[in-house]
């Protein structure tokens, strides 16, 4: 309860877009946005539905204008001059060392985020990231190199 913050009357119109004020009580940093919609209507909290879809998202709260919310699997630039791109996370799922290649590409850091938004490990960008002390489930992956983040999911099995 009280937990929504957008809502619209169902529609056919093709993208959804729509605004809305931060909480005052949200704590700043990254945090888990769930993005619920339902095939001709409007879906409740919890609810099981057959036609829809649910994806989970990590935003940045807080802070300067400049930052930025993002979704998973996507990638968010601004005015930059570097050329990485898509990434490519193997194996995945991964169980000890989850390898990342970035077609040549460089980065400066690397945080991985569980699906509540939390930062489980934040470091100097490598190649190949020990994963050994995650809990199973599924991990969201951001790569910074200057003003590029690129995000991708993975799973720790």
């Amino acid at each position: 309860a009280g937990e929504t913050v957008y809502t619209r009357a169902a529609s056919t119109a093709t993208p959804v877009t729509g605004t809305f004020t931060v909480p005052a009580g949200a704590q700043a940093g990254a945090t888990r946005m769930r993005v619920s919609m339902k095939y001709n209507g409007i879906p409740t909290a919890c609810e099981s539905f057959q036609y829809g879809e649910v994806e989970d998202y990590i935003v940045t709260i807080g802070g300067t204008s400049g930052n930025t919310g993002f979704a998973a699997d996507t990638t968010v630039t601004t005015a930059t001059t570097t050329t990485l791109s898509e990434i490519k996370l193997f194996p995945n799922p991964a169980s000890a060392a989850l390898n990342i290649d970035l077609g040549g590409a460089t980065a400066e850091r690397l945080v991985i985020y569980n699906l509540l938004g939390q930062p489980v490990v934040k470091q100097a960008f490598t190649a190949t990231v020990d994963v050994t002390n995650l809990q199973a489930g599924i991990y969201i992956l951001e790569v910074t190199s200057g003003d590029t983040v690129v995000n991708k999911r993975f799973i720790k099995k």
